[in-house]
Formats: structure tokens, sequence, C-alpha cells
């Protein structure tokens, strides 16, 4: 018996291979189609981006490079073509410094401080201003106004508010009977830097308070009652809830706040000036006195390359911990 062969019936068994076989097709043609426009966008970033980094290479890299050329010569600052080559020896002359050494430990003490406190205050007023309540937004705004001001005013708000003879903290303190006589807070030893950290701290804290109240706006209310409906209390949830959320956005003030107040100077110097007895000598003080007081820009730029030393792994580590908590 013949079998007669049906033409529709074998054009509805081709069918279904037909769309496979044609995106195969293009699935081979795609790649092609995509590598001539991305080198083609690549071309155009690049273009668009070469101003950007001809800039910073003028601003920041070639400044970077002429000091740690610097830093392996004897020169002054009177006299900066006649530099004599030292190798080395600043950076020997360094780890033999103990005024170094002091001004090293002087701002870890300064940067721990101003961080940890200033984090902590920030934490706790971002989840007061997270809750609604009357004039919250004035609120707000009002505390954001210490970090709007520049750092020299702050210093001179708090060299007026700490004075020994009109500052009200003064008067507040002998009145209440917790000091028995005013104290000079800028000019003693053993109160200098607090007082500094004091101001440092009072300009800061509106900084953590900004960033943590916008990680709080993105926290699930919805786990924090399911939280409550199970039975946890404020700081369980608190812990297990707001703190892992929140995480990132500390390590991001954290590194941020640790590079700002390891570099800050002007705060310093228009309250102290790195006194008394250099009780608030940080790094960006001794640089600034061994470059401009002492006219030795080759000691001082070697202070600046050990500075960066110690500045970019810290920088580093925070960015790669910032990066797996945010995957």
């Amino acid at each position: 018996m013949e079998v007669t062969q049906n033409p529709v019936a074998d054009s509805a068994r081709k069918t279904p291979n037909a769309p496979r076989a044609w995106h195969r097709r293009q699935r081979l043609r795609l790649p092609r189609r995509i590598g001539a426009y991305y080198v083609k966008d690549l071309a155009l970033g690049a273009a668009l981006l070469m101003p950007t980094f001809l800039i910073l290479g003028f601003v920041l890299v070639g400044p970077i490079i002429r000091i740690v050329h610097q830093s392996f010569f004897n020169v002054s600052l009177l006299r900066l073509s006649e530099g004599e080559w030292v190798g080395l020896g600043n950076f020997q002359r360094l780890l033999n410094d103990d005024v170094f050494w002091d001004s090293l430990l002087t701002t870890f003490w300064w940067t721990v401080g101003n961080v940890a406190i200033g984090s902590f205050i920030g934490f706790v007023l971002a989840l007061a201003l997270n809750r609604p309540f009357w004039g919250r937004n004035v609120v707000r705004a009002f505390v954001i106004l210490p970090w709007a001001m520049p750092p020299v005013v702050v210093g001179m708000i708090f060299i007026f508010v700490l004075n020994i003879q009109v500052g009200v903290v003064n008067f507040v303190l002998v009145r209440v009977g917790v000091l028995s006589e005013a104290v000079a807070w800028f000019s003693a030893v053993g109160t200098a830097l607090p007082a500094v950290m004091l101001s440092a701290i009072w300009r800061q804290v509106p900084f953590h308070v900004l960033v943590y109240l916008a990680g709080l706006q993105g926290v699930d209310e919805d786990l924090i009652q399911a939280a409550h409906v199970d039975g946890a209390g404020a700081w369980d949830r608190l812990r297990y809830v707001v703190l892992p959320h929140m995480t990132p956005y500390i390590i991001l003030t954290g590194v941020l706040m640790t590079m700002w107040n390891f570099n800050n100077f002007d705060l310093i110097w228009s309250t102290t000036m790195g006194g008394p007895v250099r009780a608030t000598n940080i790094l960006s003080v001794e640089v600034f006195e061994t470059m401009f007081r002492a006219l030795d820009v080759g000691y001082a730029s070697a202070i600046g390359v050990a500075w960066f030393l110690i500045l970019l792994p810290l920088g580093t580590l925070g960015v790669i911990a910032l990066e797996r908590r945010t995957r």
C-alpha cells in the first residue's frame, strides 16, 4: 500500500523546530553586535571621561608623585631646587622621632574617640528622630545645622563656650558644684584634647544622623511588627532586626569619618594650634609645622608618605567590608 505524503503534517512537524533554529542563529550573531556597540560606547565613555582624568592627574596624582619624590631629599622650603639626595634618611629619622610617634598616638585617640562617640550619639538621635512626633521636621533641621558650619566657626564658638571667664560651661559646672573653680579647657594639658574632641563631635554628629536616618527609612516595618508580635523586646528588635540592616551604613560612616578625622586640621588649629605642649598635635598639625615653620620639605613629605600608607589599608579594608555587607 502506498503511503501518501501529507504536506500539512510535514509542515506542522517542522514548524516547532524552525523558531529554535532561527533563535540559535540570532544568538550566534548577537555577541558580534553587542561587541561592536560595546566598543563604540567604551570609546565614547573614555573620550568623555578623559578631561576628568587629566584634571585628577594634575591635581591629585601629580602632587602625590611630587611628595614621594621629595621624601627622598633634604629640601628646604626656601630652596626647593637645591635638594640633597638622602635616600631613606628621612624615613629612618621618622622611625626614631619621638614627636612623630606622639603625634601618631594623639591622632589615633583623636580619631577613635570622635568616630566612636559621634557614631553612638548619632545613632541614638537617628532612632529618636525616626519616630513620629510633633515638630519632627523642625528638630531634624536644627540637628543638621552644626554640620553646615565651617570648622573655624565651630572652633570659635567652643572657645567662647569653654572660656574660663565668660564661658557658659564653666559657669554652670561651678554653680552646680561639679567644679570648685573655672577651668581653662583649651589651655590645660589634661583637658585640651577632650575639649577639641567635644567641638569635633558636636560638628560631626549631624552627618551620622543623616546617614543613619537614611538607613532607618529602609528598615521593613513589617519585620519589626512581626518581631514584636513574637514577643521580642525593644533591645531584641534593635539587635536582630535593625542593626543587621544598618551595618553597611555604620561601616560607611566609620570609614568616611576615620578619613576625615585623620586629615582634620582647621578645627584643631583654630582652637589650640596643636598645644598646649603638643597635647593636641595630630599628624596634620605636625606636617604643617614641619613644612612651614621648620621649612623642612623633605621630612614633611616623609611624614605625608607614612600618613598615606597608614590610611590606605584602613580605607581599603573599609571598602571591602562594605562591599561584602551590601551583597
